[in-house]
């Protein structure tokens, strides 16, 4: 009996032209989506490469004018142009990069890489102190954010659901209004066995054939098919279990023997709940919960404290060199001028001052990430959409994390570099040489990944056994 209906489900089903047609849509969706978001991912990859390739010729040509003026060959004209000069060096000279480099699998979702920067300066300029608050960055609270640029994951999540609907919203009520089943029963087939080998037919086309479409993309394109395996592994499981989910719900609402048109409108009301609906909630919710200070209030806290210092920075400076006698430098012929000190002095406060600020503002951060984190587990396409960021490296979560580790080194940059220019010390190559770039080690949080795993099998596991119910009071009249 299972052969017959596997039979019946390929030549009536499968091999339909409109059947043909969607799937051929489908991949050809999936491939777009896949092409567009490898290539910006290559590009990311190409640019931090060429920025961090000019920067280190840029540092092999300082430390061949450090040698040069250490062996007394060239003599600068003021400490504008002495190249151990500790205030141009910690601005300009030893600047770095911490580089957040894409995961294998950065091309299967966005997450929040448009929102945030995956390189960060490391120098002592003002705007590099704080990542979360550069200019180039949209002042809007991106948690949980849904919305986007295309990329396979979101078409996974909106139109993978859609593809299901249209194909299996009448799987059983068009045989029942057709007058199929009362036949089938007749000749004495299973109606149980029915319902589920064309629901699991259908579940295993559809899914195998988005699964490797995405394969396929991601080892023909972005060639790095020797790496992100446990990643993509995990990936893979979730989006069947996403497109599991869908299946039930399709079979589940044809089990209460309403029509054909009802049965499509209460899924496409679903899709809208579970897709637009939820997550906008659970967005609102989780910023009550866990509020965040928002950027302009962060940034009007930057200038206010800036503004402050400039109405007695002159008193600051003194007292900051009565405070911290040996700074006070008797070499006039290696003294910048006084603006110099007073925007030292000055950053130094300003810095020290937003400092537990800003700590406040990134715990508050990842708690309210945390949260979203949480409340995703109520919609199913949350879950899947949380798992891809994660796997992707483009989560809410990991991106903060580095800004944390960015901010880090900035301050201690900034602590080892401030003293040393008030002092006008000279830097040798000793010290030059230890100034590398770093890349950031993106994690996958297991925990999370378990977590949100544990949630979609919870969603499944309910679906499953409202679907054993009915089916088991299912009859043909």
């Amino acid at each position: 009996m299972r052969k017959e209906i596997i039979q019946f489900e390929w030549k009536h089903w499968f091999l339909r032209p409109m059947t043909l047609l969607l799937m051929f849509t489908w991949v050809a969706v999936l491939t777009a989506t896949y092409a567009v978001s490898n290539a910006v991912t290559k590009q990311t990859r190409s640019g931090q490469q060429k920025l961090l390739s000019a920067q280190q010729l840029k540092r092999t040509a300082h430390l061949a004018q450090v040698d040069s003026f250490w062996a007394g060959f060239k003599k600068p004209a003021d400490v504008w142009g002495d190249p151990t000069n500790a205030y141009v060096t910690g601005l300009d000279y030893g600047r770095r990069y911490l580089v957040k480099h894409p995961l294998p699998l950065a091309p299967i979702s966005y997450g929040h890489s448009h929102i945030h920067p995956g390189i960060a300066t490391i120098n002592t300029a003002a705007e590099n102190w704080f990542i979360a608050l550069r200019k180039s960055e949209k002042l809007i609270n991106p948690h949980n954010s849904i919305w986007g640029n295309i990329d396979p994951a979101g078409a996974i999540l909106f139109l993978l659901p859609l593809l299901i609907v249209v194909f299996s919203f009448n799987i059983i009520s068009a045989e029942r209004e057709a007058g199929r089943l009362s036949i089938l029963a007749a000749q004495g087939v299973s109606i149980q066995q029915w319902i589920w080998h064309k629901t699991g037919f259908r579940f295993l086309a559809i899914t195998l054939i988005t699964v490797l479409t995405l394969l396929t993309n991601h080892w023909l394109l972005s060639g790095t098919s020797g790496s992100g395996g446990m990643a993509m592994t995990g990936f893979v499981i979730a989006v069947a279990l996403y497109s599991g989910w869908w299946h039930l719900l399709c079979a589940l609402i044809n089990l209460y023997k309403k029509s054909a048109a009802f049965n499509a409108g209460f899924l496409f009301a679903t899709w809208i709940a579970f897709l637009m609906v939820i997550p906008g909630l659970t967005t609102v919710i989780g910023t009550a919960v866990r509020p965040t200070a928002g950027k302009v209030k962060l940034i009007d806290e930057v200038r206010s404290t800036l503004t402050a210092f400039d109405r007695k920075n002159s008193q600051l400076l003194d007292q900051f060199y009565t405070d911290h006698p040996r700074f006070v430098t008797t070499d006039s012929a290696n003294v910048m001028p006084l603006f110099v000190y007073r925007y030292i002095v000055k950053y130094m406060h300003t810095l020290d001052t937003l400092s537990p600020v800003m700590s406040e503002y990134k715990k508050e951060a990842l708690q309210q990430a945390h949260a979203v984190m949480y409340t995703s587990v109520i919609s199913p396409s949350m879950i899947f959409q949380e798992l891809a960021d994660e796997f992707a490296g483009n989560s809410q979560t990991q991106f903060l994390l580095f800004q944390q580790q960015a901010d880090s080194m900035v301050r201690s940059w900034n602590d080892y570099i401030n003293p040393k220019a008030l002092a006008n010390q000279q830097l040798g190559r000793e010290v030059l040489n230890t100034l590398t770039d770093r890349v950031y080690a993106t994690k996958i949080s297991a925990g999370k990944v378990w977590w949100l795993t544990g949630g979609m099998l919870v969603w499944l596991a309910v679906l499953l056994l409202l679907v054993i119910r009915r089916t088991g009071k299912f009859t043909v009249i």
